[in-house]
């Protein structure tokens, strides 16, 4: 009949099993937050937030006019908040219309300002 004590062998062999198995949890715990993440992220119009920036009135817009306005934008990356300001073309392309035109002297493909 086989002793069934514990000993040292059988000691080492859980302290082992339990070390790996803590250190295989700590390895998968970033890919598991990484791949959950968005389900806890709340969006900007749950938060109340806006991704737009206020042009001012369509009333101050002469009709057919190009005007450049400066617009305040406000960024926030992770736990840091920084407002840029930032100028854009507006007009609006007929009398009493409330359709208007916006052109931003932004790059498309890697953001770069452009010379108008």
């Amino acid at each position: 009949m086989p002793d069934q004590s514990p000993n040292r062998r059988s000691f080492v062999s859980w302290l082992t099993t339990a070390l790996f198995t803590l250190i295989g949890a700590l390895l998968a715990s970033p890919a598991v937050a990484y791949v959950t993440s968005a389900l806890w992220k709340k969006r900007a119009a749950d938060k109340g937030e806006s991704d737009f920036s206020d042009a001012g009135p369509i009333a101050d817009l002469a009709a057919g006019v190009w005007r450049l306005v400066t617009v305040e934008v406000v960024r926030k990356d992770g736990w840091e908040t920084t407002r840029s300001s930032r100028s854009i073309w507006v007009r609006r392309p007929g009398e009493g219309s409330q359709d208007v035109i916006v052109l931003s002297p932004i790059c498309p493909h890697l953001g770069c300002s452009t010379n108008l």
